[in-house]
């Protein structure tokens, strides 16, 4: 006698489709991967980012050591040129190349009077003139350590400060002099008496317009031996920043700083 098959189309075993329970487990597994996942590749993303910033500085440093090559190891000479010269020169060398003057980690403009110190970046950057004559302005997001490198004195623009470094061949322990350096402002130079912002919302110019967390806890730097590396937001007061900059001062661990003696959003970085 003839016995039919009967295919049971509604058993597991058999089934055409994803049941809902099955769905249900590989959207879960899905979105427990992407959890794990998301912030690593935003790490990721920001080293990415890091490591460019750096790629710019050590640009700006062969262009900067370049200068002084050609000048005996001055940034300028005492008495008879100015700053402001070569400067406006060096930068409209690149003014086809805007790109190295801004940080990838920088979205957002300077505004009047407040900025977000984490993203600032300056809209109107004056970099010189081509050599057509035209005007070059552009997005900027480094500063210059002035006051340290070639502050002029305010009664007479022939001299310098006496705490100025002027010639860079002869500085000792120039690994630890500040050039160039991401920064919220175009110039910036740590003074030893000066604390840091009382938040990251940084209100007008400070003396500290550099102390901004925008690499994970510090700011990349350009040093005056032409290295670059990034510097810990804390370790800013630990630099040399002019001849006459206390690097044992009070926001130091040599001078005795203690813990809850910085503002609370700086509390969590590493120690110096």
């Amino acid at each position: 006698m003839f016995t039919p098959i009967i295919h049971h189309r509604l058993s597991f075993i058999n089934s055409d489709g994803f049941t809902l329970i099955e769905l249900l487990v590989v959207i879960s597994i899905i979105a427990m991967l992407m959890a794990i996942l998301l912030p690593t590749l935003g790490r990721v993303r920001k080293q990415v980012k890091a490591v460019a910033c750096q790629a710019n500085l050590r640009q700006w440093g062969q262009i900067f050591k370049m200068h002084t090559d050609d000048h005996e190891g001055w940034w300028f000479r005492p008495g008879l040129d100015t700053v402001h010269p070569w400067f406006l020169e060096t930068f409209s060398l690149w003014y086809d190349s805007p790109s190295i003057a801004v940080c990838p980690m920088t979205t957002k403009w300077l505004r009047t009077g407040s900025w977000d110190a984490f993203t600032v970046c300056r809209p109107d950057m004056y970099f010189g003139t081509t050599p057509a004559g035209t005007r070059v302005y552009g997005p900027f997001s480094y500063g210059f350590n002035e006051v340290g490198l070639f502050w002029r004195h305010a009664a007479d623009p022939t001299k310098e400060w006496e705490s100025c470094w002027c010639q860079t061949c002869d500085v000792r322990g120039a690994s630890n002099v500040p050039v160039f350096f991401d920064c919220a402002y175009s110039t910036g130079c740590g003074e030893d008496h000066h604390g840091p912002p009382p938040n990251p919302w940084i209100p007008e110019y400070t003396w500290y317009p550099m102390c901004i967390d925008r690499h994970n806890g510090g700011i990349n730097m350009l040093f005056l031996d032409w290295s670059v590396r990034k510097v810990g937001l804390k370790e800013l007061w630990t630099l040399q920043w002019h001849r006459g900059f206390d690097t044992a001062n009070a926001w130091t661990r040599r001078g005795g700083v203690e813990p809850e003696d910085w503002p609370q959003w700086m509390r969590g970085f590493k120690n110096y």
